[in-house]
């Protein structure tokens, strides 16, 4: 399988192992088109087109999670990794998660895979069990769905790890009216940066582009003054080492 085709970004691992044989942080931005090797992985988010793989290790939670696990085989690619888990590939129709591990409280958990980080990719031998990652769809495509709704369906089922004190993207971005712009738009802009963890810069332009989408856009100075206070008020998990500031560009 042309994993290249489908628009996703693969990059070679070593011999018997799941290690990239490449420096690899460079290409969470940009393509790579070198060679690959026996073993690869593919690197999720902006550079396979939003994708985000819901990493299963533990395979009693596939029908938990999707409900309908048998039939999403024929909507999605899904993989059966090495050893006994699967991988469940989807492109996000909204902004991108950040990569995030979920657990349940009697201690199983799901991870979600997203800009930062890389899967395996099927056709790889397991460095451990000497076993294949198989594609175990009968489609190879991949669908587009709403992290938002999964993660609200995940949360309903008791998984941690959700920061649940911001509000749904829906309740964001639904019945806007001009008196409540500020507030939607200071709503919106910590939901990326507090929730989703997006880098700074990716903020500030999604937030111009979501304003432009207003019946009646807030004034450039406006929108930039809540962007300034959504970073103060925030915390993310982890701060920058250099702050931007979109009025340097």
């Amino acid at each position: 399988m042309n994993l290249r085709e489908l628009g996703l970004n693969v990059i070679p691992c070593r011999d018997n192992s799941k290690l990239p044989a490449i420096p690899w942080k460079e290409y969470q931005n940009v393509k790579y088109t070198g060679d690959l090797a026996t073993n690869n992985a593919v690197i999720c988010g902006i550079t396979s087109g939003n994708l985000i793989v819901v990493d299963l290790d533990d395979p009693t939670l596939a029908d938990l999670v999707f409900k309908k696990f048998e039939q999403l085989k024929a909507e999605t690619l899904i993989v059966a990794t090495g050893k006994k888990g699967y991988h469940v590939y989807f492109r996000t129709t909204g902004v991108l998660p950040k990569t995030m591990r979920l657990s349940l409280p009697d201690g199983r958990h799901i991870d979600i895979q997203s800009q930062g980080a890389y899967v395996v990719a099927p056709d790889s031998i397991h460095p451990d069990t000497q076993r294949r990652y198989e594609v175990i769809s009968s489609t190879t495509k991949i669908l587009e769905s709403s992290i938002d709704s999964l993660l609200g369906h995940l949360q309903k089922l008791g998984f941690q790890g959700i920061n649940s004190g911001l509000p749904s993207i829906n309740e964001i971005i639904s019945g806007i009216t001009e008196g409540n712009r500020n507030n939607a738009a200071f709503k919106y802009c910590a939901h990326l940066i507090g929730r989703l963890n997006l880098p700074e810069e990716m903020v500030w332009a999604e937030i111009q582009r979501w304003n432009s989408y207003l019946s009646k856009p807030l004034p450039h100075d406006e929108i930039l003054a809540v962007f300034k206070s959504a970073k103060i008020r925030v915390q993310r998990p982890e701060e920058s080492a250099v702050e931007y500031n979109p009025e340097k560009l």
